[in-house]
C-alpha cells in the first residue's frame, strides 16, 4: 500500500500543478477577451455575438469510497453563441461548445458530477450522433396578443434545461452552484442538444411551456420521444419576484429496466420554486418524484437553498449561495445520499467574476463501503 501511494504521489502533484497553470494562464486571455468584446444586446439589433468563457480547477478528498482517489484537475470551457433577428418576432440562435478536459466528472466516486458544465465528453460526439461542438441551433417565432399575452414557437436542436425549470437561484453552473445535483435535479431526465420543438405561452402572471424532443434511447434500436409540460405562476408580491412551477415529463419506451432485460418509460413530476425576499436575499426549493419501472438512481429528491447579494458588506455585485439536496434511492445501488455546496462569487464587473466553491457529498450505497467526498473548486467566468 505504501509503495502504491509513493507511485501515485507524483501524478497527483503534476495534476495539481497542471490545474493551477490552466487557471492562471487560461483565465487571463478569457478576461482580456471579455473586456475587449463586452457587448450588450440592444433593442432592434439584428445580429448579436456573445457567449461565455470559463476556466475551473477542482480538487477532491475521498474520505470513503473504493472507486476514487484524491485528485485535482483543471479545464477550460468556451461557449460562443450568435443570435440573428431578421424581424422583431423572429430569431435564429446557434451555440457551440468547446472544452479541454472532463475536470473531475469522470473521477468522482459520487453518483453526481461536481461540475454541471458541458465538458470534453459532452461536446464531442454529442449524444452519440457523431456531431461535435454544435450544441443548439434553433429558430423561434413569437406571436403577440396584447400587452400581457404572448406565444413563442421554437424548433431545431434544443436544450430542455433552457426551457424547463428556469430556477432563479439554482440553474446556472457558471455563476451559481457547480454541483450538477443543485443545477438541475439529478434523477430527472431533461435531454439536451437533440432535435425537438417547444412552445411557450405567457398570460399575465401565468405561463405554459410544452416541449417535445427526439432523443437517443439507451437500449432500443432507435430514438425515443420526450414530452414535458410546465405550468408556471410568476407573482410580484410584497417580498419581491416569485416563480412557482409544476413540471410533468414522460418518455417513450427506450430505457432499460434494472435487469436490462426490457424497455420502460420514464415519468417525472417536479415542483420548483424560487422567491425573492427583499433586496438582498432569495430562496429556492425543488422536489422531484419519478416512477421506478426503468432503472433510476433515485425515486425522489428534495433540495433547497438560498442566495444573497453582497450589499450588506458593500459588494452589491457579489453573490453567496448555499444549497443542499437529499436523494431517496431508486432501484440501483444508491439507498440514500445527499450533497451540499457553498460558494462565494466575487464580481470584477457585470461580465467577469471568480467563484470559490466547497462541496460535500455522501452516499449510502449497496457496496462494501459508503461514499464520502469533499470537493474544492475555483472558477473564473467571463461573459462576452
Amino acid at each position: 500500500m505504501a509503495a502504491d501511494a509513493e507511485i501515485r504521489q507524483p501524478s497527483r502533484a503534476r495534476a495539481c500543478l497542471a490545474a493551477v497553470v490552466l487557471v492562471v494562464f487560461g483565465v487571463a486571455p478569457a478576461l482580456a477577451l471579455a473586456e475587449r468584446i463586452d457587448h450588450e444586446y440592444t433593442e432592434g439589433e439584428w445580429l448579436s455575438v456573445g457567449g461565455i468563457a470559463a476556466t475551473a480547477a477542482q480538487c477532491q478528498n475521498v474520505v470513503k469510497g473504493e472507486d476514487g482517489d484524491d485528485d485535482c484537475s483543471g479545464t477550460l470551457v468556451v461557449q460562443p453563441e450568435a443570435s440573428l433577428r431578421p424581424t422583431e418576432r423572429d430569431e435564429v440562435f446557434v451555440k457551440l461548445g468547446f472544452a479541454s478536459s472532463n475536470l473531475l466528472n469522470n473521477r468522482t466516486p459520487l453518483a453526481v458530477s461536481p461540475w454541471a458544465a458541458d465538458l470534453e465528453d459532452d461536446v464531442e460526439n454529442v449524444n452519440d450522433t457523431s456531431r461535435d461542438y454544435l450544441l443548439t441551433a434553433w429558430y423561434r417565432h413569437a406571436f403577440s396578443y396584447g400587452e400581457d399575452s404572448s406565444l413563442g414557437i421554437v424548433a431545431g436542436l434544443i436544450d430542455a434545461t433552457d426551457l424547463l425549470d428556469e430556477n432563479a437561484y439554482a440553474n446556472d453552473e457558471f455563476t451559481q452552484f457547480m454541483n450538477s445535483a443543485l443545477v438541475n435535479g439529478p434523477n430527472t431526465f431533461l435531454p439536451s442538444y437533440d432535435p425537438g420543438a417547444a412552445v411557450d405561452w405567457h398570460v399575465g402572471e401565468f405561463s405554459l411551456h410544452g416541449v417535445y424532443m427526439s432523443v437517443d434511447s439507451e437500449i432500443s434500436s432507435g430514438d425515443t420521444a420526450f414530452y414535458a409540460l410546465q405550468f408556471g405562476w410568476h407573482p410580484e408580491n410584497r417580498f419581491g419576484s416569485g416563480n412557482y412551477r409544476l413540471i410533468l415529463t414522460r418518455t417513450g419506451r427506450g430505457f432499460a429496466n434494472p435487469e436490462e432485460t426490457d424497455e420502460e418509460r420514464r415519468q417525472d413530476i417536479i415542483l420548483s420554486a424560487d422567491q425573492q425576499l427583499g433586496d438582498t436575499l432569495g430562496v429556492y426549493a425543488r422536489v422531484e418524484f419519478q416512477e421506478d419501472n426503468a432503472a433510476v438512481l433515485a425515486e425522489s429528491t428534495w433540495s433547497a437553498g438560498m442566495q444573497s447579494v453582497g450589499t450588506p458588506w458593500g459588494r452589491e455585485q457579489d453573490t453567496v449561495g448555499l444549497g443542499v439536496i437529499y436523494a431517496h434511492g431508486g432501484n440501483l445501488e444508491l439507498r440514500d445520499g445527499y450533497n451540499t455546496e457553498a460558494y462565494y462569487r466575487y464580481a470584477f464587473s457585470d461580465a467577469l467574476g471568480v467563484s470559490g466553491s466547497v462541496q460535500y457529498g455522501y452516499g449510502d450505497i449497496a457496496a462494501p463501503e459508503d461514499v464520502e467526498v469533499w470537493t474544492f473548486g475555483l472558477r473564473f467566468t467571463a461573459e462576452f
